[in-house]
């Protein structure tokens, strides 16, 4: 069965409804939980701020790895596909 996960985005740092137009993938930190979450899994993509809330959804479409070396937002990452539901 696939877990749910909600991923969030600040609009002053990273404009996902702006991504998503462009029909990307991408990675996304994945700083807790990395075990437990899975291909196919089911993402919801939040957008913090004066507009918050859900606007997008998709699917993990890779395994959690490390990158090397971090960003700004961590060391863990998942691929994922915000343009499919």
């Amino acid at each position: 069965m696939a877990t749910v996960w909600m991923f969030q985005a600040d609009p002053k740092r990273y404009d996902l409804l702006g991504r998503v137009s462009d029909r990307f993938s991408d990675d996304w930190s994945m700083n807790q939980h990395r075990s437990k979450v899975a291909v196919g899994d089911r993402i919801y993509f939040r957008i913090s701020g004066k507009q918050a809330g859900l606007y997008v959804v998709g699917r993990v479409v890779g395994p959690v790895f490390e990158a090397n070396p971090p960003n700004e937002f961590g060391r863990w990452k998942v691929d994922v596909d915000p343009t499919c539901s």
